[in-house]
């Protein structure tokens, strides 16, 4: 396995990890009746515990280590046979991959399958 697709996998564990404390963290603001006003009370505990865990900057960084697999995967792929075939098609969904939720996964599946 390459050292780009351990980074995803790592970060994408530990974002995992930290979404699976705020679950745990706030399952007990949403027990019982919850009118309007709980909400919003109830969304700035979800937020300072969001913060608190630091999820959104996880995110963050299984973006960027997302974006580096994809970039390498991509380069990988134009040394195979078969990329000439296909390059253009190849090259669209590596460039439109993140703006189509369909595929993205997908994308990021394949990329993860490829020999170093």
């Amino acid at each position: 396995m390459h050292e780009i697709q351990i980074t995803y996998i790592e970060a994408k564990a530990f974002e995992v990890g930290l979404r699976a404390e705020f679950d745990r963290r706030t399952a007990h603001l949403w027990e019982g009746e919850i009118d309007m006003l709980d909400i919003e009370a109830i969304a700035t505990e979800e937020a300072e515990i969001s913060e608190e865990l630091g999820i959104w900057l996880a995110h963050d960084d299984v973006l960027d280590a997302e974006k580096a697999l994809v970039a390498w995967a991509h380069e990988r792929v134009k040394v195979e046979p078969r990329y000439a075939q296909s390059q253009a098609a190849i090259s669209r969904l590596f460039a439109r991959y993140r703006g189509m939720p369909s595929i993205r996964s997908r994308v990021v599946d394949l990329c993860l399958r490829l020999e170093a």
